[in-house]
């Protein structure tokens, strides 16, 4: 197996919670904008936090209130939401990004506010209880899917499967493919998809049918670390295949790379969640008016123009915003919506053999693969 970075460790156990996203509330109740003069929003780094602090610059210019970004890692979240769970204090309102799994191990502990919904737009609210996205003190903030991505070379004959993607007499040539963290688990879940596994039947995973599959590749495996180090690798020759998240991806495309997506069948989606802060600087409704007004239709739009169309929460509020070209690889949208599915993050923190979560085992089992 070839690679080209360290070993990567596994971030976080998640779960499918599945939550929601707002229209606008705090902001029309009248007197609440006003008695907030600033926001503090804390969400991830990379591609979708520069698109946050971009948005954060017209939520001032439309209420006067100053908002001011703190860029987390997966860790950082951890770390931040375990210290507010034990002590209450917190140095944002706002989190945009929260993995599953910290929000399960914190929520307990009443650091997340309960979401006020009074105050939002009727049909942006429908469209989010249509999509399954609310919560009552969550809301999904993102869907990216983890396409896949093939050179020009392969454009007059392009795989069409998950199991062409392990097929290496059909499509010679190196794969790309995630070292760790939780890209991890979607390695897995392809070879496995490619072993003939239907992919609304995964879980259990099958470990043996998909190490099989694995160990088939092994010598043509290319790992990276990050997604657009993978779609260099693939600009670059190193691979003629690979998996990206739709954000690094359609980013690629739009800087001019010649490169081709799919979405084939099983296609997985990763998950993130936001929350309002019980106990925020600037207190609860501070935050209350920012969420509300961050999952406006408008500001949503903007969100996944900036990201290149790779995360978008997927209400027909939003989406119907979009032509169908620029909804072709939106998670749930397009012309296949059934093409995707979201991770099994029940699956994955729930506790397996040995009193690990099933995603220990499933990175254990990793890295015994990766150390033959």
């Amino acid at each position: 197996m070839k690679t080209h970075d360290a070993k990567a460790g596994w971030h976080r156990r998640t779960l499918i919670r599945l939550a929601g996203t707002l229209g606008l509330a705090a902001l029309v109740a009248p007197g609440v904008a006003a008695a907030q003069n600033a926001v503090v929003v804390a969400h991830a780094a990379g591609i979708n936090g520069q698109a946050v602090e971009a948005i954060l610059k017209d939520y001032t210019a439309e209420t006067g209130v100053k908002a001011t970004g703190i860029t987390m890692s997966d860790t950082d979240y951890g770390a931040k939401m375990q210290l507010a769970a034990r002590t209450g204090n917190v140095d944002f309102d706002v989190a945009l990004g929260v993995g599953s799994d910290v929000f399960a191990l914190t929520k307990g502990d009443g650091i997340y506010a309960g979401i006020d919904t009074s105050g939002w737009k009727k049909e942006t609210l429908a469209g989010m209880q249509e999509a399954k996205l609310i919560g009552d003190d969550y809301a999904v903030s993102q869907d990216t899917a983890a396409l896949m991505v093939y050179g020009k070379a392969l454009a007059d004959n392009p795989p069409k499967t998950w199991g062409d993607f392990f097929d290496t007499k059909k499509y010679p040539g190196n794969r790309g493919m995630a070292s760790g963290g939780l890209g991890v688990p979607i390695d897995i879940e392809y070879a496995l998809i490619a072993s003939g596994k239907d992919p609304a039947k995964l879980y259990p995973l099958d470990y043996d049918a998909a190490f099989a599959v694995l160990d088939k590749v092994a010598k043509d495996i290319v790992l990276w670390d990050n997604a657009p180090k993978g779609i260099q690798d693939l600009v670059n020759g190193d691979t003629v295949m690979t998996w990206s998240y739709a954000p690094a991806a359609l980013s690629a495309i739009a800087a001019g790379q010649d490169i081709k997506l799919a979405a084939p069948p099983g296609t997985a989606v990763t998950r993130q969640l936001g929350v309002v802060m019980a106990k925020g600087p600037n207190g609860e409704d501070a935050g209350q008016a920012f969420f509300a007004w961050w999952f406006r239709p408008e500001n949503q739009k903007k969100y996944t123009e900036l990201t290149n169309y790779g995360i978008v929460v997927p209400s027909q509020e939003v989406l119907k915003q979009f032509s169908p070209e620029q909804s072709a690889y939106m998670p749930f949208s397009g012309a296949h919506p059934e093409n995707y599915r979201t991770l099994g993050y029940d699956y994955y923190s729930a506790e397996g053999d040995l009193g690990q979560s099933n995603l220990a085992l499933t990175l254990d089992r990793w890295n015994q693969f990766r150390a033959r």
